[in-house]
């Protein structure tokens, strides 16, 4: 019997709020598609390697895919935005969509309560949850805090570029050489069961293919939109002013 995951509704919960925001931003369905088609096909591909067990093998072990994995979606995105119509709805998409917003998406890292309870019961890389997973979590939670401080315009966007920052930083690197020092390959240091090869199983390959990479995406955007807000206000506040810039 598979056991039960959230990752799969993540997922769906991502891509759903993702088309809802574009949408109510008012963009272009054509710029929209440009972005979810390689996406799409990068997770079809992800679950058929993973399902069929090529991730196991020792050609994809030797693509290094605790890198591999998590950067893809992510050059996947940039690559896109190589076409100037979507680069330009993405910004915009940034700029029309509420800081609150873009605090809320990121409150589903709470789901990395998940991955400690399976590292509780020797199911999950210890190293890999000490590296990612409590990080993730105490974020999580911290979205919770921010998003009742927003709605009392009690933020500045000086704190919300450096609340998002450190959302892209507490997973980005330690994520990715915790993954790789659990397979099997050069950097195959933690070797004890169970190693990071559980991360290369469904549903679980969900997290680093696409979940978490989205999620950090989402930051991105919250610090775009946060830049923008700043010079929105500065543009509009008085010479000589002292107030602090906030948003919500």
């Amino acid at each position: 019997m598979t056991e039960f995951s959230t990752l799969p509704f993540l997922l769906a919960f991502e891509i759903g709020a993702f088309v809802w925001l574009w949408r109510r931003a008012g963009l272009r369905a054509g710029t929209l598609a440009a972005l979810l088609l390689p996406l799409t096909a990068w997770v079809s591909a992800t679950v058929a390697a993973s399902a069929s067990g090529w991730m196991r093998s020792e050609t994809f072990l030797g693509l290094w895919p605790g890198f591999l994995l998590p950067v893809t979606p992510i050059l996947l995105v940039a690559l896109a935005c190589v076409w100037p119509p979507l680069r330009r709805d993405l910004t915009t998409l940034a700029r029309r969509t509420p800081a609150r917003i873009w605090i809320a998406l990121q409150i589903p890292r709470l789901a990395a309560i998940g991955t400690l309870i399976k590292t509780l019961r020797g199911e999950f890389p210890v190293h890999v949850q000490l590296a990612i997973g409590l990080g993730d979590l105490a974020f999580g939670a911290s979205a919770l805090l921010l998003y009742w401080l927003a709605g009392r315009r009690l933020l500045s966007a000086d704190a919300l570029v450096l609340w998002h920052a450190v959302g892209i930083a507490v997973v980005v690197l330690p994520g990715e050489l915790a993954i790789q020092a659990g397979l099997p390959g050069p950097f195959f240091i933690f070797d004890r069961p169970p190693t990071a090869e559980v991360m290369l199983e469904l549903p679980m390959v969900l997290a680093p293919a696409f979940v978490v990479p989205v999620l950090l995406m989402f930051n991105a955007l919250g610090i775009v939109a946060a830049l923008a807000e700043r010079s929105r206000e500065a543009m509009e506040r008085p010479s000589g002013g002292g107030e602090v810039a906030s948003i919500s």
